[in-house]
């Protein structure tokens, strides 16, 4: 039984603690048991969670003396038996740990979980709250390992070598490049690959040396006169692949006291080792093994695994993914070009009909009538509000109909501590607000106050400060959608087409708790979505009619969303302005 803090049998810089081997169910609750069944040693934790409810496994480290606080992550091995685990959570009170609350670390949610010994790692800094964390607690040190599991379910769950590592290093990856000269030729029929073919002339030749007729000084990868085993080696890693290597671009940071020994990797294999100085950087490049680019497609992002390590401490690994750039033109883009030619689905939405009148024309320069800002007493520069004179001028344009709100170069202040917290509203089409450059020496609109938000606990729901609107928001309803389109076409069947009229914009609208499950497909709806699950999908599009027959109707722009006509979509009328916008400005 090991219950006290201990070194591993590891270099003492790798500075890792342990807090239980699972060799012993002291300081567990009573629901442990041990088990032969061990990722190491003798002996592991083992637990019967209970089957459709909640269970809780407590382990108190006290008596350890370790302080949590002082480490960087958690970290230990675990498994299951049986199927049904649900959730698999652990909660650690460790005063002053996340400000002396109780915290939550999610380690498992949703899907399988795993049959083979997987490694668990909770940042320990990174806690989540929720209703499980408690009050601050003083004096007790322990770990509470939660489960949740589904009705009927019988799962058993294992634990073993539970250790703490403290800040050690960060490191980053770069993008893979290619040295097309880099190793050595073995492209042996120069076909432009290396494949069975050159394997069969080296065959032919292995075992020959330099006094022996036959013997070619390409097939002698090693230039040591024979064509031998280590030649056969050079060739091996080559196979599969054309000439050249891939590099990867690593940089290490020491946050650590020690030296560290790194062990840099991918897969399942270890490419680079390196000694790092304490507090030290370093940037390096590791060569990546051919086997990593089996399978690349050139028209797509390749995507390289990496890991880092100290050295034999499998507890510190973390993860991250690199990606080898495409060339040429990406399968996406292939595929909505031959599907836009075929009229079949594309992938990709047809964004082209984004922009101003669907990108078909382009943005004409700002004409009308002048209102200058500082006709209705909006100076620059003299540090006071300009706020209602803006919103004046404004009014002035909206009462023409439209026009140019012109500001000269300056600073200009709106919502001051002298000003009531309102939005300046543009309601009118046909009017931009145009300054002298939005550069050194141009037009600045300083907003002096943030908007108070309309949720306080959300300050997200701030309103802008400018913001152009109709005057009416009133959006009636004008038919019903009666059959299903595609997504990325453009015609729509309606009950009644008599209120509706060309050159006119509407909102496609469909809210609908049914069409959760399509819409996330092949995905599944998780019990916690409950927001989503009690209001359903909302889907807003905004179009421009071009035609009208009969009940059948065309949209100027491709639908971005499969209709489906049983999930109640409608059509309503759009009250929009436009031609309007900000010019020279900041």
């Amino acid at each position: 039984m090991i219950l006290a803090t201990l070194w591993l049998g590891l270099p003492i810089e790798a500075q890792v603690k342990v807090i239980t081997l699972g060799e012993s169910t002291s300081g567990w609750g009573s629901a442990a048991t041990l088990t032969q069944d061990a990722y190491e040693g003798r002996f592991a934790i083992a637990y019967e969670a209970p089957g459709d409810k909640t269970g809780f496994l407590s382990f108190d480290h006290s008596s350890t003396g370790i302080d949590l606080t002082q480490y960087r992550r958690i970290a230990f091995w675990w498994k299951t038996e049986g199927r049904g685990l649900r959730d698999l959570k652990i909660k650690v009170r460790n005063y002053p740990l996340a400000g002396g609350m109780e915290a939550v670390y999610t380690l498992h949610y949703a899907g399988d979980a795993p049959t083979e010994w997987t490694l668990a790692v909770a940042e320990i800094a990174s806690p989540q709250f929720d209703n499980w964390g408690g009050e601050p607690d003083l004096v007790r040190r322990y770990i509470t390992f939660r489960t949740e599991t589904d009705p009927g379910s019988s799962v058993r769950l294992f634990i073993d070598r539970m250790i703490l590592l403290p800040d050690t290093f960060t490191w980053s990856a770069g993008t893979p490049t290619f040295d097309p000269t880099a190793g050595p030729d073995v492209d042996f029929n120069g076909d432009g690959t290396v494949d069975f073919s050159d394997f069969l002339l080296f065959a032919l030749v292995f075992g020959l040396t330099s006094a022996d007729n036959g013997y070619e000084s390409k097939f002698d990868i090693d230039s040591n006169g024979m064509i031998g085993f280590t030649d056969f080696i050079a060739f091996s890693q080559g196979f599969g692949t054309p000439r050249g290597r891939w590099d990867v671009p690593i940089s290490l940071s020491s946050q650590s006291p020690d030296s560290l020994r790194v062990t840099v990797g991918t897969l399942a294999s270890p490419i680079y080792s390196v000694n790092l100085a304490p507090a030290a950087s370093l940037d390096l490049v590791a060569q990546l093994p051919p086997t990593v680019m089996i399978g690349r497609d050139t028209a797509d992002t390749h995507p390289i695994p990496l890991w880092t390590e100290i050295t034999d401490v499998s507890e510190s690994r973390t993860y991250t993914t690199t990606y080898v750039p495409q060339s040429g033109p990406s399968k996406t883009w292939s595929q909505f070009r031959d599907a836009t030619t075929a009229g079949t689905e594309p992938i990709l939405p047809r964004f082209s009909y984004a922009g101003y009148r669907n990108g078909e024309v382009q943005v004409p320069p700002a004409t009308g009538t002048e209102f200058h800002v500082g006709d209705y007493g909006a100076f620059p520069d003299d540090g006071l509000s300009d706020h209602t004179a803006i919103q004046s001028a404004i009014h002035a344009a909206e009462a023409n109909e439209g026009g140019r709100v012109v500001f000269p170069a300056g600073r200009f202040l709106v919502n001051t501590d002298t000003d009531i917290r309102s939005q300046i509203k543009i309601r009118a089409s046909h009017i931009v607000l145009q300054g002298a450059g939005s550069r050194d020496g141009g037009t600045i609109v300083q907003q002096v106050n943030y908007m108070p938000p309309r949720e306080p606990e959300n300050l997200w729901t701030s309103p802008y400060m400018f913001r152009f609107e109709p005057t009416s928001n009133s959006d009636p309803t004008l038919a019903t959608i009666i059959a299903d389109s595609e997504r990325e076409t453009f015609w729509i069947t309606v009950d009644n087409s008599s209120k509706l009229t060309v050159g006119g914009h509407v909102k496609l609208i469909m809210t609908s708790t049914a069409a959760v499950q399509d819409f996330i497909a092949p995905y599944s709806v998780e019990p916690s979505w409950t927001t989503l699950l009690k209001t359903g999908i909302r889907v807003r599009e905004k179009h421009k009619i071009t035609e009208i027959d009969g009940q059948r109707v065309r949209l100027a722009e491709p639908l971005h969303t499969d209709v489906t006509s049983r999930y109640g979509w409608t059509i309503s009328d759009f009250k929009h302005i436009e031609s309007v916008g900000v010019e020279d400005i900041s």
